[in-house]
């Protein structure tokens, strides 16, 4: 055995080996009367998890949101020597992507990196979560145009100039959601009478960006040969069928 006894700092220590032995028996030899060994408190701490990203190819168009990567484990608890465990920054996931066309959900094991980057090796060093889920967005620009919907149908070419300014606004989301969006607004012939000019509201779905900052579009309307007239009607008949009353 050895004696540890009056050690109260961390450090490799050189220490003299005793023995006891039971009556009658007397030691022979032993193969070396001392013994190197590291002394330390063990200790717990939470380090940050980070995600690392390598090896990826994006197409044009697309955006990786590196930053807005997401862990499902936010820290992890390493236990082990104190010494050992100052110099650990934080417990690392690293995710070889590929190529990417859509966000990226992906369950991998962790390591521990020191401060300079690197890793962290020690068999006293224990971790009390190994793995997690990491969560990359993948963003697509996408020129978005603006159309207009007629109510009745009574516009057409020939009859009248309707335009929407600006025509298109760059949007940006995940590639499902964005692919989805349509902007489209509505016009009621009816309740315009003369050329005429007015704001509508560019209103997106919750995740979708509007890169441009735009929020309304101005549409313009303007009539080609057209007017309007009053007419005064004396007699109006109603015919009922069927015994229908009104």
């Amino acid at each position: 055995y050895v004696s540890i006894s009056g050690i109260t700092t961390a450090g490799s220590y050189k220490l003299n080996i005793s023995t006891e032995l039971p009556n009658g028996v007397s030691l022979s030899s032993i193969s070396s009367d001392s013994i190197t060994v590291y002394l330390d408190n063990t200790v717990s701490t939470a380090v940050p998890v980070e995600i690392k990203l390598v090896n990826y190819m994006i197409e044009d168009g697309y955006e990786l949101g590196e930053s807005e990567a997401s862990s499902s484990v936010s820290e992890v608890i390493v236990t082990g020597p104190e010494k050992a465990l100052e110099s650990i920054s934080c417990a690392r996931i690293t995710l070889d992507l590929g190529h990417v066309t859509r966000s990226v959900t992906y369950t991998g094991g962790m390591a521990l990196y020191d401060t300079s980057g690197n890793e962290v090796k020690n068999p006293y060093i224990k971790m009390q979560t190994t793995e997690t889920t990491v969560t990359v967005p993948v963003y697509k620009l996408r020129e978005v145009p603006l159309k207009l919907s007629y109510k009745y149908g009574y516009y057409n070419d020939s009859n009248s100039n309707v335009t929407i300014n600006p025509s298109t606004v760059l949007l940006k989301g995940e590639v499902s959601a964005v692919d989805a969006v349509e902007l489209k607004f509505d016009i009621d012939e009816k309740q315009i009478t003369s050329d005429t000019t007015y704001k509508v509201n560019i209103s997106l779905p919750d995740g979708i960006i509007n890169v441009n900052g735009i929020e309304s579009a101005e549409v313009s309307i303007k009539h080609i040969g057209t007017a309007t007239k009053k007419i005064d009607i004396y007699q109006i008949n109603a015919y009922n069928p069927n015994n229908l009353q009104y």
